[in-house]
């Protein structure tokens, strides 16, 4: 395939590259006791970018025997855009690569059978379902394998293998008019085995969504909080991650400002990195959809705002390296910044001596969806424990966060020597919904939060 990747570029004017993919898709998904969708779906094609001229020109294409005439077309709209760029696209350099990139895994998803991967699904369900008051649930299992090739005129040559696999579940509970749910997540890149063995684990947490039937709704106001990994982690990625996006930098010069590289952002104990080469995590990978090798970037260091993620383009706008983070959900798409694994580094001090220092807080578990506008955000978390006497106490229900990203930032007192990534991810931009996205953290301290609730 390769070789016909080239051959299409040899009629490229200017920088070109060519993208293409076979990608073998399946989901199982169970709604309450019944099977509800049983789906498997192939899909091939690819994407040419040309800079013929000062501006791109972007055609998709569905099979490779459309590739040359792509080729054409991008570089026919290179030429055409180019008459109206303000200012024109420079791309930063970086080394061309030729390499084969092959997965490894344990167990690979494609030596399962289907009725195993249908069964493994059924199981975990129906422990969810046998726990008293859970009223319904949902379920789904979802695998993608694929096969990408990468070629440029520059003389870049990458096939790379992916492999992800998940598992998430949705639990509600009722009592009346009250209903309560929980989501759980399992799963990674490259291995099936990382689906197994989560039973106890199921059933511990659909016995909370029953048990939170009977928890006190929060009371709303300032608490010190101590956020588990899970809550920590998709604070990062939405309220901190995206602004690290440097396509979102360009053309606001308010958020420029903001994000000027050296600005304290927390204390020196504060580290935020993401990380595309730690191997099985959702976000993980050998190479950008731009043949660009994916890196550990340091956005905060120290507490001092260290990078942030780009691609060739907007390295090349601001100056600064290349990181590996231009990624497009599939073939159909342009690629377009994005994170990889965005975390938060461990700290130095234990969980107990978080808990001890929240005194009269709140120990928050989980995410539940929220949202950013600007610098401030709410999120909604799946529960939380109010902390007495430096110990876990009582349950309580319908927790929301928010507050102004960098005061909270600035408000992380404590870091804990553990950390929890993600097992199955997802994160949406400019219409493309990828679920290559991972996120993690210890568990982290901040002095004061607003909690909404009653």
């Amino acid at each position: 395939m390769l070789d016909k990747l080239r051959e299409a570029l040899s009629e490229a004017s200017g920088y070109a590259d060519l993208r293409y993919e076979v990608t073998t898709l399946k989901s199982f998904s169970f709604t309450g006791k019944e099977l509800a969708d049983v789906s498997v779906m192939r899909k091939e094609g690819g994407f040419c970018r040309s800079l013929a001229g000062s501006n791109w020109g972007q055609c998709a294409f569905s099979g490779w025997k459309e590739m040359a005439s792509a080729v054409r077309r991008a570089t026919s709209l290179s030429r055409m855009a180019s008459r109206y760029a303000s200012e024109p696209v420079r791309l930063a350099w970086v080394p061309p690569v030729q390499e084969d990139v092959r997965v490894h895994p344990i167990q690979h998803p494609n030596d399962v059978d289907d009725d195993d991967k249908i069964e493994l699904l059924r199981r975990y369900n129906q422990i969810c379902l046998s726990v008293p008051r859970v009223a319904t649930t949902t379920a789904y299992y979802t695998e993608s394998v694929t096969t990408k090739y990468f070629c440029s005129t520059e003389g870049a040559a990458i096939r790379q293998e992916q492999v992800l696999t998940g598992i998430r579940l949705m639990v509600t509970a009722r009592e009346g008019a009250l209903s309560q749910s929980v989501r759980m997540a399992y799963g990674g890149s490259s291995d099936y085995s990382l689906l197994l063995g989560h039973e106890a684990r199921v059933e511990e947490k659909a016995k909370m969504a029953s048990e939170l039937l009977d928890a006190e709704p929060v009371q709303a106001g300032n608490y010190p909080v101590v956020l588990d990994p899970e809550c920590a982690g998709v604070f990062v990625h939405e309220a901190f991650g995206h602004l690290s996006e440097a396509d979102n930098l360009i053309g606001n010069e308010s958020l420029e400002r903001t994000m000027e590289l050296g600005r304290r952002f927390g204390g020196k104990w504060l580290n935020i990195v993401d990380d595309a080469s730690w191997p099985g995590n959702p976000g993980s990978y050998r190479y950008d959809d731009e043949g660009v090798i994916g890196s550990r970037t340091y956005l905060v260091k120290n507490g001092l705002l260290a990078g942030r993620l780009h691609s060739r383009q907007t390295a090349g706008r601001l100056g600064e390296a290349p990181t590996g983070h231009a990624r497009a959900k599939d073939f159909i798409f342009q690629p377009i910044v994005r994170m990889s694994n965005i975390f938060i580094e461990p700290g130095e001090h234990s969980l107990p001596h978080l808990l001890e220092s929240a005194e009269g807080g709140l120990y928050v578990v989980g995410a539940a969806g929220g949202q950013t506008s600007g610098d401030m955000f709410t999120f909604g978390a799946q529960y939380a424990y109010r902390i007495k006497d430096g110990q876990i106490g009582g349950l309580v229900r319908d927790v929301v966060l928010s507050g102004n990203l960098f005061v909270t930032l600035n408000a992380i007192s404590l870091i804990s020597n553990d950390i929890q990534m993600s097992r199955a991810g997802g994160c949406g931009k400019d219409g493309q919904i990828l679920a290559a996205s991972g996120t993690g953290s210890p568990h982290i301290k901040i002095d004061s939060l607003t909690i909404g609730g009653r």
